[in-house]
């Protein structure tokens, strides 16, 4: 496409292009409840070169969150695309997608949640657990939007299992990715020890 661009600069084309979305004006203490695009194509007209030209520069569109209240449907227009250099042979034709973009701000909440562990230990014949999964650490910290964050009591861990043990056992084990794209964790993994001893043998 580049080189192509490049043979044909005195024709005129259509070219879509991405173009960066850039939230301003958030307040503090908010934090939106769900991901947003990062970017947005858009077709363009212009001849090869300045198409080109077009291609490197930072082109972004603001959305302006200072009066939003909770949520907000903003429509997006060609008119809002910004960074476009002036006297550029180039138009923004329309918006490919998205046209529009939804916005909703919750409070900012953290909180600390036990982390369960989900593991299944499995002792060969002859052998058994002694005491309880030790995990390090045994809580985390999460935080993202409130409504999100007060549907949550616990985090847990992914459900491998280990088979035959008859010895100490230690080992990493991921956290569950959080339903909500827009929680956060402290942590990734944890830490666990258990203890494996023969059935009989003295402590």
């Amino acid at each position: 496409m580049v080189i192509w661009f490049y043979v044909a600069t005195d024709n005129r084309f259509d070219h879509t292009q991405s173009v960066s979305l850039q939230l301003v004006n958030q307040s503090d203490g908010f934090i939106l409840t769900d991901r947003m695009p990062e970017n947005v194509l858009v077709r363009f007209r212009g001849s090869g070169k300045a198409l080109l030209t077009l291609m490197s520069r930072d082109k972004y569109i603001e959305i302006d969150l200072g009066k939003v209240d909770g949520s907000a449907m903003f429509p997006l227009d060609r008119g809002m695309i910004q960074g476009v250099p002036a006297g550029l042979d180039v138009e923004p034709l329309r918006i490919v997608e998205p046209e529009t973009v939804y916005v909703r701000l919750d409070r900012l909440a953290i909180k600390r949640l036990p982390v369960r562990f989900a593991a299944i230990l499995n002792p060969l014949d002859g052998y058994t657990q002694v005491g309880s999964v030790h995990l390090v650490p045994d809580s985390i910290s999460i935080s993202g939007p409130r409504m999100y964050v007060n549907r949550m009591d616990e985090v847990q861990t992914e459900d491998v299992h280990f088979d035959n043990l008859m010895k100490d056992i230690s080992g990493t084990l991921h956290l569950l990715t959080p339903e909500f794209e827009t929680l956060a964790y402290s942590e990734k993994s944890v830490q666990f020890f258990a203890d494996f001893q023969r059935i009989g043998e003295r402590i």
